[in-house]
Protein backbone atom coordinates (compact mmCIF):
# COMPACT_ATOMS: atom_id res chain seq x y z
CA UNK A 1 0.00 0.00 0.00
CA UNK A 2 1.91 3.44 -1.18
CA UNK A 3 1.45 5.79 1.83
CA UNK A 4 0.87 9.94 1.93
CA UNK A 5 3.96 11.99 2.74
CA UNK A 6 1.75 14.15 4.76
CA UNK A 7 0.34 13.06 8.08
CA UNK A 8 -1.78 14.73 10.31
CA UNK A 9 -2.30 14.11 13.69
CA UNK A 10 -5.48 14.03 15.68
CA UNK A 11 -4.94 14.01 19.49
CA UNK A 12 -7.69 12.60 22.12
CA UNK A 13 -10.40 15.27 22.93
CA UNK A 14 -9.38 17.60 20.13
CA UNK A 15 -11.91 17.76 17.02
CA UNK A 16 -10.31 19.32 13.25
CA UNK A 17 -12.72 21.05 11.56
CA UNK A 18 -12.00 21.96 7.87
CA UNK A 19 -14.46 24.38 5.67
CA UNK A 20 -14.38 23.41 2.23
CA UNK A 21 -15.19 25.45 -0.60
CA UNK A 22 -16.83 23.67 -2.84
CA UNK A 23 -17.54 25.81 -5.95
CA UNK A 24 -14.00 25.37 -7.48
CA UNK A 25 -11.70 25.54 -11.23
CA UNK A 26 -12.71 22.53 -13.56
CA UNK A 27 -9.39 21.47 -12.92
CA UNK A 28 -9.59 20.89 -8.70
CA UNK A 29 -12.59 19.06 -9.65
CA UNK A 30 -10.89 16.53 -12.04
CA UNK A 31 -8.26 16.39 -9.60
CA UNK A 32 -10.23 15.33 -7.09
CA UNK A 33 -12.52 13.04 -9.41
CA UNK A 34 -9.47 11.11 -9.46
CA UNK A 35 -9.80 9.83 -6.34
CA UNK A 36 -13.00 8.90 -5.75
CA UNK A 37 -13.90 4.99 -6.47
CA UNK A 38 -15.96 3.98 -9.28
CA UNK A 39 -18.88 3.47 -7.29
CA UNK A 40 -18.90 7.09 -5.91
CA UNK A 41 -17.97 8.41 -9.75
CA UNK A 42 -21.29 6.62 -10.69
CA UNK A 43 -23.25 8.29 -7.59
CA UNK A 44 -21.62 11.96 -8.62
CA UNK A 45 -22.96 11.51 -12.71
CA UNK A 46 -26.44 10.44 -11.58
CA UNK A 47 -27.12 14.09 -10.59
CA UNK A 48 -28.96 16.03 -13.20
CA UNK A 49 -27.39 19.66 -12.04
CA UNK A 50 -23.89 20.09 -13.47
CA UNK A 51 -23.10 22.25 -10.33
CA UNK A 52 -24.56 19.28 -7.86
CA UNK A 53 -22.34 17.20 -8.96
CA UNK A 54 -19.22 18.95 -9.16
CA UNK A 55 -19.83 19.97 -5.42
CA UNK A 56 -20.71 16.27 -4.27
CA UNK A 57 -17.37 15.27 -5.80
CA UNK A 58 -15.25 18.27 -4.95
CA UNK A 59 -16.99 17.28 -0.93
CA UNK A 60 -16.20 13.69 -1.32
CA UNK A 61 -12.84 14.03 -3.11
CA UNK A 62 -11.93 16.57 -0.64
CA UNK A 63 -13.11 14.15 2.20
CA UNK A 64 -10.82 11.29 1.08
CA UNK A 65 -8.04 13.81 0.40
CA UNK A 66 -8.06 15.39 4.08
CA UNK A 67 -8.93 11.66 6.30
CA UNK A 68 -6.03 10.13 3.57
CA UNK A 69 -3.64 12.84 5.44
CA UNK A 70 -4.58 11.58 8.82
CA UNK A 71 -4.45 7.57 8.14
CA UNK A 72 -1.52 7.92 6.62
CA UNK A 73 -2.59 6.75 3.04
CA UNK A 74 -3.67 7.58 -0.23
CA UNK A 75 -7.04 9.24 -1.21
CA UNK A 76 -7.92 6.73 -4.10
CA UNK A 77 -6.76 3.91 -1.23
CA UNK A 78 -9.65 4.48 1.21
CA UNK A 79 -12.60 2.71 1.31
CA UNK A 80 -16.28 3.77 2.50
CA UNK A 81 -18.90 1.41 3.38
CA UNK A 82 -22.36 2.73 4.96
CA UNK A 83 -22.58 3.02 8.55
CA UNK A 84 -25.25 1.48 10.61
CA UNK A 85 -26.90 5.40 10.35
CA UNK A 86 -26.79 5.70 6.94
CA UNK A 87 -23.50 7.99 6.65
CA UNK A 88 -20.02 6.95 5.00
CA UNK A 89 -17.16 5.09 7.32
CA UNK A 90 -13.83 3.66 6.58
CA UNK A 91 -14.03 0.14 6.38
CA UNK A 92 -10.94 -0.01 8.16
CA UNK A 93 -10.55 3.42 10.51
CA UNK A 94 -6.87 3.44 11.28
CA UNK A 95 -6.41 4.88 15.05
CA UNK A 96 -9.69 5.46 15.45
CA UNK A 97 -10.27 8.28 13.49
CA UNK A 98 -14.06 9.04 12.86
CA UNK A 99 -15.55 11.53 10.69
CA UNK A 100 -18.45 13.82 9.79
CA UNK A 101 -19.06 15.86 6.47
CA UNK A 102 -21.80 18.73 5.68
CA UNK A 103 -22.69 20.29 2.99
CA UNK A 104 -25.15 23.27 2.07
CA UNK A 105 -25.00 25.04 -1.20
CA UNK A 106 -21.04 25.49 -1.89
CA UNK A 107 -20.02 24.95 1.45
CA UNK A 108 -18.46 21.77 2.93
CA UNK A 109 -17.61 21.54 6.85
CA UNK A 110 -15.62 18.09 7.80
CA UNK A 111 -15.29 17.53 11.38
CA UNK A 112 -12.42 15.25 12.55
CA UNK A 113 -11.66 13.31 16.16
CA UNK A 114 -10.47 10.36 18.14
CA UNK A 115 -11.98 7.62 19.93
CA UNK A 116 -15.34 9.76 19.88
CA UNK A 117 -17.90 9.86 17.70
CA UNK A 118 -18.93 13.51 15.92
CA UNK A 119 -21.37 15.35 14.23
CA UNK A 120 -21.43 18.87 12.42
CA UNK A 121 -24.05 20.31 9.99
CA UNK A 122 -23.99 23.20 7.87
CA UNK A 123 -26.90 25.32 6.80
CA UNK A 124 -27.23 28.21 4.22
CA UNK A 125 -29.34 30.65 6.04
CA UNK A 126 -32.69 31.26 4.30
CA UNK A 127 -34.14 34.78 5.23
CA UNK A 128 -37.60 33.48 3.84
CA UNK A 129 -38.08 31.00 6.74
CA UNK A 130 -41.31 31.03 8.70
CA UNK A 131 -39.41 30.70 11.85
CA UNK A 132 -42.68 30.25 14.11
CA UNK A 133 -44.59 27.44 12.23
CA UNK A 134 -41.04 25.55 12.00
CA UNK A 135 -39.84 26.29 15.53
CA UNK A 136 -43.00 25.36 16.64
CA UNK A 137 -42.96 21.54 14.51
CA UNK A 138 -39.34 20.61 15.25
CA UNK A 139 -37.97 22.58 18.66
CA UNK A 140 -38.80 22.30 22.20
CA UNK A 141 -40.90 24.36 24.16
CA UNK A 142 -38.32 26.09 25.57
CA UNK A 143 -36.03 26.49 22.95
CA UNK A 144 -39.35 27.81 20.32
CA UNK A 145 -40.17 30.36 23.70
CA UNK A 146 -36.18 31.36 23.46
CA UNK A 147 -36.36 32.12 19.74
CA UNK A 148 -39.97 33.76 19.52
CA UNK A 149 -38.45 35.75 22.59
CA UNK A 150 -36.00 37.93 20.30
CA UNK A 151 -36.49 40.38 18.22
CA UNK A 152 -37.40 39.64 14.79
CA UNK A 153 -33.93 40.39 12.87
CA UNK A 154 -32.59 37.86 15.68
CA UNK A 155 -34.79 35.59 14.98
CA UNK A 156 -33.50 33.78 11.77
CA UNK A 157 -30.05 33.62 13.41
CA UNK A 158 -31.30 31.75 16.55
CA UNK A 159 -33.35 29.73 14.69
CA UNK A 160 -30.61 28.35 12.30
CA UNK A 161 -28.28 28.00 14.98
CA UNK A 162 -30.60 25.44 16.88
CA UNK A 163 -31.04 23.82 14.09
CA UNK A 164 -27.64 23.06 13.32
CA UNK A 165 -27.04 21.90 16.91
CA UNK A 166 -29.82 19.89 16.95
CA UNK A 167 -28.59 18.41 13.41
CA UNK A 168 -25.06 17.76 14.81
CA UNK A 169 -26.60 16.40 17.98
CA UNK A 170 -28.54 13.69 16.37
CA UNK A 171 -25.64 12.46 14.06
CA UNK A 172 -24.33 11.36 17.10
CA UNK A 173 -26.96 8.94 18.23
CA UNK A 174 -29.38 6.48 16.57
CA UNK A 175 -31.08 7.12 19.34
CA UNK A 176 -31.23 10.55 18.74
CA UNK A 177 -32.45 10.25 15.74
CA UNK A 178 -35.28 7.97 16.11
CA UNK A 179 -36.69 10.46 19.00
CA UNK A 180 -36.71 13.00 16.62
CA UNK A 181 -35.67 16.73 16.37
CA UNK A 182 -38.36 17.98 18.53
CA UNK A 183 -37.17 15.50 21.43
CA UNK A 184 -34.10 16.55 21.78
CA UNK A 185 -33.50 20.20 23.77
CA UNK A 186 -30.54 21.65 22.46
CA UNK A 187 -30.25 24.06 25.15
CA UNK A 188 -30.13 21.89 27.94
CA UNK A 189 -26.52 20.29 28.91
CA UNK A 190 -26.21 16.59 28.11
Amino acid sequence: METNPKSRKCDFGQVHLWSIQLDCAASSVARLELALSSEERYRAARFRSHELRNRWTVARGALRHIRAEYSRSTASSLAFHLGPNGKPELARSAANINFNLSQTHGLALLAITRNRRVGIDAEAVQPEIEVEALSRRFFTRSETAEILGLANGSRIAAFFACWTRKESSSKLSSRLRKKGRRDLDSLQSP
